[in-house]
């Protein structure tokens, strides 16, 4: 049965790519892609399964930057910077508004800082970051 299993296992190897000519080496453990990075990947799966990644944790366009969220938020949404943030955190206030603490100096924010920011604007899903990044949301107070 082992045997079976093993002969089974090495026949759905993946395929390796030829060596580099003038190079001198093999890459013998690169493995070819089997879609170009920039197609679109889609999962099937069937009625009533949850998928086991969530979409915002693989789509490059649900976050930004700490520079062009603070940006945003204080040219088109009426915060400020005030003092408090800790570390390199940036604190940002708006009367009548929440309060939102934003990791400083960051070149890709986590999707639940976005969510945040995106709650205390006006409860909108992160779906819509790239129009508050263009000011086209709603705040409120």
């Amino acid at each position: 049965m082992a045997s079976t299993f093993c002969n089974r296992r090495s026949s759905m190897a993946l395929s390796r790519p030829p060596p580099q000519k003038g190079t001198g080496r093999s890459h013998r453990n690169m493995i070819t892609a089997l879609a170009d990075i920039t197609d679109d990947i889609y999962v099937v799966l069937p009625r009533g399964v949850r998928p086991i990644f969530r979409p915002t944790s693989l789509d490059p366009g649900a976050t930004v930057s700490t520079g062009a969220l603070v940006g945003a938020l204080t040219r088109h949404y009426g915060y400020e910077y005030v003092p408090g943030g800790k570390g390199s955190h940036v604190k940002l206030k708006k009367p009548g508004a929440q309060t939102i603490i934003v990791p400083g100096n960051r070149p890709v924010l986590s999707p639940g800082v976005v969510k945040h920011a995106l709650e205390a604007i006006g409860g909108y899903p992160i779906s819509r970051l790239p129009e508050l990044l263009e000011g086209r949301l709603r705040a409120n107070g």
